[in-house]
């Protein structure tokens, strides 16, 4: 009896690891090869168009998703990176003051490629504009602050943004992007010999 029971738990399990397998694949997206930009190299998605733009404040590029047929798509992709000279900016901080409203809900996800954690949040709807006149579009962001050689930082910013309501799709692609992003190599510390 107990064999069987354990025979149902471990098809159950085997089952529901395929499951999720088979939908984290129907929503990935191809991604190029490894782009430098500014400080960072970064894999986006093929076929989409991006324009880079300097500041004095950092770099920023932006995608839109090919229009495909009859169909018009206004995904676009943000990633923005920003250096910081304040010891006590962190993820959470730079999304909050940048970003978000102070009060928005974040969830932890790991920069892999940057060895950092960050913060995830979900924008349905504009919020009411700052005293600028500023809104973040809906859409799916993730912030990581990466310590640089020297006294600063570097602030990460990566969007999916999307008309409501946002998909599985759009924060799976936001997490295969983060995934691949890391330093520029002449900003990687050498390894120390021993």
């Amino acid at each position: 009896m107990q064999i069987a029971m354990w025979t149902v738990l471990a098809l159950t399990l085997g089952l529901a690891g395929f499951i999720s397998r088979q939908k984290r694949q129907n929503f990935s997206v191809i991604l190029g090869n490894p782009t430098p930009v500014g400080d960072l190299t970064i894999r986006l998605p093929v076929g989409w168009h991006f324009l880079e733009s300097r500041s004095e404040d950092g770099l920023a590029i932006r995608g839109r998703e090919p229009v495909t047929g009859d169909q018009r798509s206004l995904r676009a992709i943000d990633v923005t990176q920003e250096r910081q000279s304040d010891p006590l900016v962190d993820a959470q901080s730079y999304l909050s003051n940048n970003v978000l409203d102070a009060g928005a809900l974040t969830l932890p996800i790991r920069f892999t490629g940057l060895k950092s954690d960050g913060v995830l949040a979900e924008i349905e709807k504009p919020p009411e504009a700052d005293a600028a006149g500023n809104t973040a579009p809906p859409g799916f962001y993730a912030c990581a602050v990466v310590p640089l050689p020297g006294e600063t930082k570097l602030a990460v910013v990566v969007s999916v943004e999307d008309i409501p309501p946002l998909t599985p799709a759009d924060r799976e692609m936001l997490r295969q992007i983060v995934e691949t992003i890391t330093l520029a190599p002449r900003l990687i510390p050498p390894a120390s010999g021993g």
